[in-house]
């Protein structure tokens, strides 16, 4: 609809004056106590939103569509909106009706927007998943340089590294970014496009001026308060343009509020395994091929108690390590809490109790925090110095030592830990300097002491859960003598009145003197027309047939204080408000350093915890190439049904063939993700497991096309074998899995066989190999690294039993037929299969 902006109420002038400015975005426009929402946008939303789409006057002649929401519910409504993909601009009043009525009668609320909610900016908590970050990302390109930077505004943690066209895929789903940044002309660039054609991301487009270099050093530096950049990090231009741009478009959708964030920290792709895009998806790491959580690797393996704790895993999930040091650190704490029952389940019932400090310390670093936070911060750093306290008593840098019980029956069977300490005062965790201290006193360390904040807003914040400000009531009346005496008012304006009431009682001797209120006069003391008040302190206001009233100074300024105390009580508790938000700023970026700090301890006992459960054992991990797995298992199948533990060791490539149905995809899948929980720094599902780092995995499993980039089934296994071909390392692993089966058989046979041949002579990495050509087990003779392995099955009065079992060999046949029978093929068809067989075998 278009509408000429002439003869316009000045409420609807002034709404389409702020629409103008921000065209691309649905305005939620506060009129008291709603969002209203007109024109296009109140038709787009009530549909949306199912509610009714009314109207508000007329514009030209025409009616002027309207819609709104209640403010104080509106979140709800924006999460519809923002999952949607929308943008929504805010406009909040800035003054109050009397305000405006004091510039002038005819002037009305002065308004404007606010905020910019965006998929990518959300810091609400009802708009975010606890266990899943929010990221905002933007991809930048500056002659043929690529970098990537992400930020999350509801945490602070901020992101950048360096890319290119081979390697933004699988960046992109390591991040999964929900609002990505990108300018007009990277956007039309074909093999970007053909990238973000497979992801369901907002995207926000800005000129190529938006990125420029200039722009977003100063952006950077502003931002930071630094005049060189090197302060900050040693960042190419490529990624100073990334972060910039970012922190750009974090102040315009903030409107000037500035959020805390960490300085952007570089994600080094050298310091961790690189997972390709095919093997993300392969592996079902996050969600399994039907986009389901349950059934992924992440539903089993997430036994984290905090919401940090949980995005957390997700990031380690998505990047594990592949350095063996750290990654040792990791499975050496993880390995004190296996063999401590008890305080591993002391620590995770505290974490268990503490709330998510990031998110609440962002909010409140933003201007957008709320009574709520701060009683959640109260409570977080509460139990920080309790687990502090008891993580002091544990630390392995002070003399104790474990006591461990043998183990029974091949099975991890640990007692808990007996604490011993000789006479003496235990080391302080601040004098430890040594490079070789575990990380459970690094853990310890950046708890740190927030004692005497946690004490401050101990007294000062009531429990209660406001989410405004405005409301009042959160402040305890005993951190301010000011707010003391207000509240005294506020809470016994009755009792003061009852009590001034009995001294007039005394001090004139009539027993009926009451003190009443109504809404003209106010507070007044009535007395029976047959009395009459002649002392000084009593001013006549009013005589009526039966009854006199009166007024007196003391009573006067009772009323006042009555009557303004609860503005009152309501400014000073803003103020104060404000005052202890101040004290939390200052103490920031050691609050978010503890909540790191919890967020590692509770993955390391929710891994020790996934271990105990699960019967994990401990992997050795170190710089050789080693891949030797004993009785390894699939974490997640062999929770659904009797699972038959296989051995691998892959000093040679491993090719298997066997049919389907038998196993062969689920042996090559667990053991990628035995790798992967290894490098997470978890116990893994096996006997043993010793396995050199591993720099990449690649994956190619299972049948997809891509209709949407134009490529078949066939295309898409050509592609995904051609990029680990060409990236594979000699630290690498790969699992591929029926390599050529979408084309003809010699040719696929052609190509299965060259690309066995280049993995083994020019990539020289750890790879199985599953497939079905029989015939390629005749490279096992002329390529010296190659073994050949099938999957055991037995035949049982004409019935095909898979055993499931890795066993070295040749398998003879597919059984295809067989499989066909299993899925209900009738039995016409079955015999006719296998009459064609006999003849092609013939």
């Amino acid at each position: 609809m278009s509408f000429v902006r002439e003869k316009n109420t000045p409420v609807i002038e002034q709404y389409l004056n702020l629409k103008a400015q921000y065209k691309d975005h649905l305005l939620f426009y506060r009129l008291g106590d709603f969002y209203e929402l007109f024109f296009d946008d109140a038709i787009k939303a009530a549909k949306l939103l199912n509610i009714v789409l009314t109207k508000r006057g007329n514009s030209c002649g025409q009616d002027i569509p309207m819609c709104g929401v209640p403010a104080h519910s509106s979140e709800s409504y924006l999460h519809k909106l923002i999952d949607l993909g929308f943008k929504v601009a805010i406009c909040d009043q800035l003054e109050t009706a009397d305000e405006a009525k004091r510039r002038g009668y005819k002037s009305i609320v002065k308004r404007d927007v606010v905020r910019i909610v965006t998929p990518g900016t959300i810091i609400e908590d009802s708009l975010l998943e606890d266990k899943s970050n929010n990221y905002l990302a933007t991809v930048v390109e500056q002659n043929e340089k690529y970098a990537i930077g992400w930020l999350e505004l509801s945490t602070g943690k901020f992101f950048h590294t360096l890319t290119n066209l081979k390697t933004l895929d699988s960046d992109l789903l390591r991040i999964s970014p929900k609002e990505l940044l990108i300018s007009e002309k990277l956007a039309e660039d074909e093999k970007i496009s053909s990238i973000l054609k497979n992801y369901k991301i907002s995207i926000t487009q800005h000129a190529k001026s938006f990125f420029e270099y200039n722009k977003s050093h100063r952006t950077l530096c502003e931002f930071y308060k630094v005049r060189e950049l090197r302060v900050i990090g040693n960042l190419s231009k490529v990624e100073v343009m990334a972060c910039g741009a970012l922190l750009e478009y974090v102040r315009v959708t903030q409107r000037g509020s500035i959020p805390r964030l960490e300085l952007p920290k570089p994600y080094k792709q050298q310091s961790f395994m690189l997972i390709d895009a095919s093997a993300r998806r392969n592996l079902e790491l996050f969600s399994t091929q039907f986009g389901e959580k349950k059934g992924s690797l992440i539903s089993v393996i997430d036994h984290t108690v905090t919401a940090s704790g949980g995005r957390l895993l997700k990031q380690i999930l998505a990047s594990p390590l592949a350095c063996s040091k750290a990654i040792n650190l990791r499975l050496n704490t993880v390995e004190f809490f296996v063999n401590n029952h008890e305080p591993r389940k002391k620590i995770r019932e505290i974490l268990s109790s503490i709330p998510d400090i990031e998110r609440s310390l962002s909010r409140l670093m933003l201007g957008r925090g709320s009574p709520k936070d701060t009683n959640l911060l109260k409570m977080g750093l509460g139990k920080a110095l309790e687990l502090s306290e008891f993580l002091s008593k544990l630390d392995p840098l002070h003399n104790y030592h474990l006591r461990e019980n043998p183990v029974a029956n091949s099975q991890m069977s640990f007692q808990c830990l007996t604490l011993e300490s000789k006479e003496r005062e235990p080391v302080s965790t601040t004098q430890v300097t040594s490079s070789d201290e575990s990380e459970l006193s690094t853990i310890h360390k950046s708890l740190g002491n927030h004692k005497d904040l946690f004490e401050l807003l101990s007294g000062a914040i009531l429990d209660n859960n406001l989410s405004s400000v405005k409301e009042g009531g959160f402040i305890n009346p005993k951190h301010d003598q000011e707010l003391s005496e207000l509240s005294y008012v506020l809470n016994n304006s009755n009792k003061l009145i009852t009590k001034l009431c009995k001294s007039y009682r005394d001090l004139t001797g009539i027993a009926a003197l009451k003190i009443l209120h109504n809404n003209i006069l106010g507070y007044y003391i009535e007395v029976s027309a047959n009395h009459k008040l002649t002392s000084d302190i009593f001013i006549h206001r009013q005589s009526l047939a039966n009854s006199m009233r009166y007024t007196t100074n003391e009573l006067k300024e009772l009323e006042n204080k009555i009557l303004m105390a609860r503005d009152a009580v309501i400014n000073l508790e803003i103020k104060i408000f404000g005052e202890l938000c101040s004290k939390i700023a200052k103490e920031s970026e050691e609050i978010a350093l503890a909540a790191n700090a919890l967020a590692k301890l509770d993955i390391r006992t929710a891994f020790a915890e996934l271990a105990v459960q699960n019967n994990y054992s401990k992997p050795t991990i170190d710089d050789s190439k080693e891949f030797n797995v004993r009785n390894g298992r699939h974490p997640v199948v062999e929770l659904n049904d009797k699972f038959i533990a296989n051995s691998i060791n892959l000093a040679d490539i491993h090719l298997i063939t066997g049919p389907n149905m038998a196993g062969k995809s689920t042996f090559l899948r667990q053991n990628a993700l035995i790798a992967i929980l290894a490098h997470m720094g978890s116990f893994v599902p096996a006997d043993s497991a010793h396995i050199g780092v591993i720099d990449k995995i690649f994956s190619r499993v299972g049948a997809t096309d891509n209709i949407t980039a134009g490529y078949s089934t066939f295309m898409v296994e050509m592609i995904e074998t051609a990029t680990i071909v060409n990236q594979a390392t000699d630290r690498s692993l790969v699992i591929l899995d029926e390599i050529g089966r979408g084309t003809g058989i010699y040719d696929g046979l052609s190509i299965a066989q060259a690309v066995i041949e280049h993995i083994h002579d020019v990539n020289k990495c750890r790879a199985i190999f599953a497939t079905h050509y029989h015939e390629l087990t005749k490279v096992g003779k002329y390529l010296k690294n190659v073994k050949c392995f099938c999957v055991k099955i037995k035949e049982w009065n004409g019935e095909v039993i898979f055993l499931h079992e890795v066993v070295e060999g040749v398998a003879d046949e597919s059984y295809g037929i067989h499989v066909a029978k299993l899925a209900g093929f009738p039995d016409s068809v079955l015999s006719r299969a296998s009459e064609v067989l006999e003849e092609l075998k013939a």
